[in-house]
């Protein structure tokens, strides 16, 4: 329960924060699936029932309705109801009665506070109308509408009310599907067998069952849920006893398909059955039984028991009777149907005596004169009697029994003298009341003794009977708790009279002189017995043979001592693998024969350390927490130790802890992929599934790090979970905000001050328009504007600014199962746009002069003495700046001025000129001979066209002269063939030819 709450805690936070960032939007989001099982091990109405969440709105005319149906169950298997696929229908037909009935007609709306995305509508048994398009199931009576969502609907039901006396006299059908019944213990069977031996026909049947659970069994949503290995039907009715709507009606199921009424689960909300309109929350989710009467059809049967605490279950009323008998002397006799133990009070014409009574009888010290009213009051019961005239002779005991050889005594209550005339010696004795009466029983037999005071006489009846003396000769001193044995004795009298026959009672008293349980009863026969036993508690008890007698032989008992035993059993819920942290141990205590044990002490050992001792409730349940800090192989003992009747019992197993430390974003948008990378310890290899909205994703782990990607489809929104689970087991869960795909345009936010403007707000998600969608406009000034988008997703406001400047208006969009807000600033202006745009064109145009004219004036250019400028180490390179600038060679710094000399050595070298902004770059060639020269510049400057001799591109002249005889001459060229060669080319491409950068 607690991880619960610090998972709800951690949502809560989550939201928050996302609330309050001021860089992204706010969501709220609803989502629902639908559900075709309900697992009872697994109750969801826990959680629903502790969540007061509105959900609807429902307005009846009438209201007849009460339960709000939207799911029909049939089969249970494994402590899971589920539903089956059955033909549907565009006709709704509502079967009529064919038993005497009184209907009534009402309609009903429902306002959903969160859209129907799947599933049935929510209706009442015998909806003839739905206002949305929707396909009609008649087995069940369902609707399921034909396009989602489902804001609204309404519905017509018609009421079909019947007597119990129609009902009583109806029979069933045998309708195979609905009589399903799961592999259940045979107690199961006897107890619905039990609960209804009584009743004749299926709806008496059907109100025994409901009654039973009803009087039986206590709603509690706290309760233990089932352990693994039993049904959650025989856990909630032999162990755990309490439980929700859902436990009480699947056990009314079942019972009632035992005893073969056709039966089913049905789902949804219980509300007030009230004319108007009301609100219904969460905790309101129900779920209820329906069974069916040939006649009437399914009616609706709730056997959902209430809220108290175990002990009123006993609290019933005194089911007691008193007898007031007004003594001679004033005093009153009250004598009781049973023994009677607690205060009695008694009120007779302003006297009040209060008296303690424990037995059959009491003597009421009261002074009764007159007639009145006499008022009793037990501890739940209230006798008032008129008492009218006071008798003058009370005698009593009226019926007396006196062994043989001994004396009896009655009393004679009265004011007056008496006579006494018996057949059996007596002798006479003045008391405070009136007489003592002592009379000898010398002969066995029946006598009457008549006592006369005055006119008036009263007779006692004496009987004398022999003296018995029964003892029990033949009785095991240990047996198993359940198991059946045997007591065998003797009942020994006077020999004259024979030998004694009659009743004999065997019991098991905790103490010898109070009343035990009968164990077992017989018949003497020659003053033998030989009695079949059972004894279903532990202890150790006195064994009593209780001979009752007969006309002649007087009762007896004999009392040996014997102790019950039994060994027990601890069934567990075994985990393979659990998380780090607090894991729950739970598991059940019983007897050999199955019998719960209550108020025993269970040890839970971890690593050979003690670390919890939890206690058996009346169901045999133990359940509690332990606490495993670390990751890694763990062993566990559960340890029952045992007691004086009741042997030990120990189940021991192993587990690995694991804990999951996994590193993602939190938020993410919808459409995208989420990247999940972490540790997985406790285990090093393997592999882990991760388990959410995708389905199942199976992940390889190595050196216990693992990475994965998690798809984000583009409908998903909210706060979303995904589990990881090892082996089946989940041993994390992580939760991240996935914001939907939604998008807010905004046109029209410049605007002019004093004139009415137009903003235009278009929603869209995953790029399509949404219609019908709520806009709400906020101004600086606090004024706020709405308005619905149209089918192209848009929402106009018209606006007036009334100053200029730059202004923030907050937008809300509310659509139908979340809500997005964002802020906009819009620009407000002095003027028209084109004047803005006039002059934003004048300064762009005086700027791109002004660049112009600098570049004109400031720019700087290099220039070289030769083109292509290439070089011997031997020659001098002259540069030559357009300007006064910065030269630079190969990134370092020459001087300053407009020309440079200077040599270089051989390579490719890079000169750069700056002056303020501007720069200028050329690349030079150094090379070692004259020869490579030439060839260089005639290759750089002609050699564009491939397989084409010197001569064919520039025919015969001194440069293809002097290029042929530095390329192919074996004496290579002169220094004025050199400086001929350069003075053709200046020639021929221009004496300022720069250089190629």
């Amino acid at each position: 329960m607690m991880r619960k709450v610090i998972a709800l805690a951690l949502l809560v936070a989550l939201g928050v924060s996302l609330a309050l960032s001021p860089t992204e939007p706010i969501l709220s989001f609803n989502v629902q699936r639908p559900r075709n099982e309900v697992d009872v091990s697994r109750n969801i109405y826990y959680s629903l029932l502790l969540n007061n969440t509105p959900v609807m709105k429902v307005t009846q005319e009438k209201g007849v309705v009460e339960y709000l149906r939207q799911n029909v169950y049939v089969v249970y298997e494994n402590g899971v109801w589920k539903s089956i696929d059955v033909k549907g229908s565009n006709e709704v037909i509502v079967e009529r009665p064919r038993i005497p009935y009184r209907a009534m007609e009402d309609n009903v709306k429902v306002e959903l506070l969160y859209p129907l995305l799947s599933g049935n509508l929510y209706t009442a048994l015998h909806t003839s109308r739905v206002s949305v398009p929707s396909e009609y199931y008649p087995e069940f009576e369902l609707f399921k509408p034909i396009k989602y969502p489902v804001k609204s609907y309404s519905f017509t039901v018609i009421s079909y009310n019947f007597s119990q006396d129609e009902l009583r006299r109806l029979k069933t059908r045998p309708l195979r599907m609905y009589l399903q019944v799961p592999n259940l213990s045979k107690r199961v069977y006897e107890l619905a067998f039990n609960i209804t031996k009584n009743a004749k026909t299926p709806y008496e049947k059907a109100i025994a069952i409901r009654d039973y659970l009803i009087s039986n069994y206590i709603y509690d949503v706290h309760q233990i849920p089932p352990i693994p290995g039993i049904d959650p039907v025989e856990w909630f009715l032999f162990y755990s006893k309490r439980g929700v709507c859902l436990d009480f009606n699947t056990a009314f199921v079942i019972l009632a398909r035992i005893v073969g009424i056709p039966a089913r689960l049905v789902t949804g909300y219980r509300i007030k059955p009230i004319s108007g309109e009301q609100v219904v929350k969460a905790n309101q989710a129900h779920a209820w039984a329906e069974i069916y009467l040939d006649g009437a059809g399914w009616i609706t049967i709730d056997a959902t028991g209430y809220e108290r605490p175990p002990q009123r279950m006993e609290q019933k009323r005194e089911n007691i009777d008193v007898k007031v008998e007004p003594l001679p002397n004033g005093t009153v006799k009250l004598s009781f149907s049973k023994r009677y133990t607690g205060d009695v009070k008694v009120l007779f014409n302003g006297q009040s005596v209060t008296l303690h009574v424990n037995g059959t009888s009491a003597l009421v010290p009261i002074n009764v004169t007159n007639p009145g009213w006499m008022r009793i009051e037990l501890k739940n019961k209230l006798v008032e009697v008129l008492i009218k005239n006071l008798p003058k002779i009370v005698v009593t005991p009226s019926n007396l029994t006196i062994a043989k050889g001994e004396t009896g005594k009655f009393k004679v209550i009265t004011s007056g003298d008496i006579r006494i005339n018996s057949p059996l010696p007596f002798r006479v004795e003045k008391a405070p009341y009136g007489y003592d009466v002592y009379v000898e029983g010398t002969r066995v037999g029946k006598y009457t003794v008549k006592v006369t005071s005055g006119n008036v006489s009263k007779d006692v009846e004496i009987t004398v009977k022999v003296k018995t003396r029964v003892e029990i000769r033949n009785y095991p001193p240990s047996i198993k708790v359940g198991e059946d044995f045997y007591v065998e004795g003797i009942v020994v009298g006077e020999y004259e009279y024979g030998k004694p026959s009659g009743k004999v009672t065997i019991e098991a008293r905790v103490e010898k002189d109070k009343k035990g349980i009968v164990i077992g009863e017989g018949q003497v026969k020659d003053g033998r017995f030989r009695v079949k036993c059972r004894i279903d508690k532990l202890g150790e008890y006195e064994l009593v043979a209780i001979y009752h007698g007969n006309s002649i032989f007087l009762p007896s008992t004999s009392d040996p001592r014997i102790r019950v035993i039994s060994g027990s059993k601890l069934t567990v819920e075994k985990f393979q693998v659990a998380p780090v942290g607090n894991i729950n141990v739970r598991g059940v205590l019983t007897l050999e024969n199955g019998d719960p044990v209550k108020g025993e002490k269970i040890l839970v050992y971890l690593d050979g350390r003690l670390i919890s001792v939890l206690m058996t409730n009346e169901g045999g349940i133990f359940s509690g927490y332990i606490k495993v800090t670390g990751p890694g192989v763990h062993s566990i003992s559960v340890v029952y130790p045992g007691n004086e009747f009741l042997k030990g019992s120990k189940v021991e197993w192993s587990f690995v802890a694991i804990k999951v430390e996994l590193d993602y974003s939190k938020t993410i948008t919808a459409g995208e992929d989420l990247k999940v990378s972490g540790r997985v310890y406790g285990i090093s290899d393997g592999v882990i599934t991760v388990k959410g909205w995708f389905g199942e994703k199976r992940v390889d782990m190595s050196n216990s790090k693992v990475e994965f990607y998690l798809p984000i489809p583009e409908d998903l929104s909210g706060i979303v979970r995904f589990d990881v689970l090892y082996n089946g087991t989940k041993v994390g869960e992580f939760y991240l905000f996935v914001k939907p795909k939604v998008e807010i345009q905004v046109k029209g936010t410049i605007m002019i001050v004093n004139k009415t403007s137009s903003l235009e707000v278009r929603v869209l998600r995953g790029g399509d328009p949404v219609s019908n969608a709520k806009v709400f406009l906020t101004t600086p000034q606090g004024e706020t504007l709405s308005n619905l988008t149209d089918d192209n997703g848009i929402a106009i406001f018209t606006l007036r600014p009334e100053a200029p400047g730059r202004f923030r208006y907050h937008i809300l969009v509310i659509l139908g199962d979340f809500f997005l807000e964002d802020n906009i600033d819009i620009l407000v202006l002095s003027h028209e746009l084109y004047y803005y745009v006039v002059l934003a064109s004048l300064g762009f145009l005086s700027l791109f002069a002004g660049a112009i004219l600098l570049k004109l004036f400031m720019s700087v250019k290099i220039s070289f003495d030769r083109a292509p400028p290439v070089y011997t180490p031997q020659e001098s390179i002259i540069v030559t700046l357009n300007r006064r600038g910065k030269l630079l060679v190969d990134g370092k710094p020459i001087g300053s001025g407009k020309k440079f000399r200077l040599k270089l050595s051989p390579g490719e070298h890079l000169f750069v000129a700056k002056k303020f902004i501007f720069k200028d770059k050329a690349k030079v060639l150094v090379v070692n001979t004259p020869e490579e020269a030439v060839v260089k510049m005639f290759v750089e400057k002609f050699n564009g066209e491939k397989n084409k001799t010197a001569r064919e591109i520039l025919g015969y002249n001194v440069i293809t002269w002097v290029f042929e005889k530095a390329r192919y001459g074996i004496s290579g060229i002169s220094i004025e063939e050199f400086k001929l060669f350069l003075g053709k080319l200046r020639e021929v491409v221009g004496s300022e030819i720069r250089a190629k950068k």
